[in-house]
């Protein structure tokens, strides 16, 4: 079921209000529930959260109706990016001590807020730049790779007249002019998962190093047609694979369509709870990567093509 951009802009409204009104009016009672003590600095700066969460409250009830834009994307971007500091300052805070475990019920709802607007911002994103999210294509090869999956996704995009549809140099693109933000995102990951047995960027790297050929960025490939890439990984708790598929673009003239889809396949709780952390960021390296190609240029097809 996809996510209503108003039912969650009406709910975060409601939200702020309520915390305008326990920051403005009763904070001691917040600062109590979270094991903080009170005092005439703290009462200072919660009024003035009070007049930020006000602002944010009407911000959101004004735009609940407002189509898709880059403006609502920006929106949507802005909440989920001040919800993930605010659920992490929260996490440090009870780590280190300064907070009680009742800083939970701040916590929580900050990470939900996060992965909520967070999926609204990738939508709008999508489709503003024509990025679709469509069903697995039933010619693809992983459409029915698993006999049951965590994870299925795919999203496609129209490919200018003139471009490759060759599946193998479309994936090698993709994959070579990525965004320089993934890079940082997968630096997180592999610290996240090295200790419960995945393998990380830097394993799956020097798996292919003897034969380059055999992996495209650092997935293995398993099988190359011209117009389908499938690449993926098995591992201890889960295996994926990843196809590239090309269609259309027949002629000169016509303009060709690719798919990117995913399909995940877990073998236990610690592969299911993985993929549930990271389904809203690989939706979202997903689309960066059609949208920067796109962005950069889509190669050109050549005769032999």
């Amino acid at each position: 079921m996809s996510i209503q951009f108003k039912s969650v802009a009406l709910i975060s409204s409601a939200i702020c209000c309520a915390l305008f009104c326990i920051w403005m009016f009763a904070p001691a009672t917040l600062l109590q529930l979270w094991g903080v003590g009170y005092s005439d600095a703290a009462g200072l700066v919660a009024r003035h959260n009070a007049a930020l969460f006000a602002g944010l409250g009407l911000m959101l009830f004004l735009v609940r109706d407002s189509q898709p834009s880059m403006a609502r994307a920006g929106i949507s971007a802005g909440v989920a990016l001040a919800s993930l500091i605010l659920a992490a300052l929260g996490m440090f805070e009870y780590v280190s001590g300064a907070a009680g475990a009742g800083i939970g019920s701040a916590i929580i709802p900050e990470i939900a807020l996060t992965v909520v607007f967070a999926s609204l911002w990738q939508a709008d994103r999508a489709l503003l730049h024509h990025i679709t999210p469509v069903s697995i294509p039933q010619e693809s090869r992983i459409a029915m790779v698993y006999s049951s999956v965590n994870l299925a996704d795919a999203y496609s995009t129209e490919l200018p007249v003139g471009a490759s549809t060759n599946a193998e140099q479309l994936a090698r693109f993709m994959f070579a002019h990525q965004p320089a933000w993934i890079n940082g995102l997968l630096a997180v990951r592999d610290a996240l998962v090295a200790g419960i047995g995945l393998k990380t960027t830097k394993q799956l790297e020097s798996l292919g190093a003897a034969d380059e050929g055999s992996r495209v960025g650092f997935f293995k490939i398993y099988s190359s047609t011209p117009t389908e890439i499938v690449l993926g990984e098995d591992d201890k708790h889960l295996d994926f694979r990843l196809s590239v598929l090309c269609s259309g673009g027949c002629s000169p003239t016509a303009k060709g369509r690719i798919t990117m889809s995913t399909v995940v396949h877990c073998h236990n709780r610690i592969g299911r709870f993985y993929i549930l952390l990271i389904a809203p960021f690989h939706r979202l390296v997903v689309q960066a990567n059609l949208r920067r190609a796109a962005q950069v240029g889509w190669p050109l097809a050549s005769p032999s093509v």
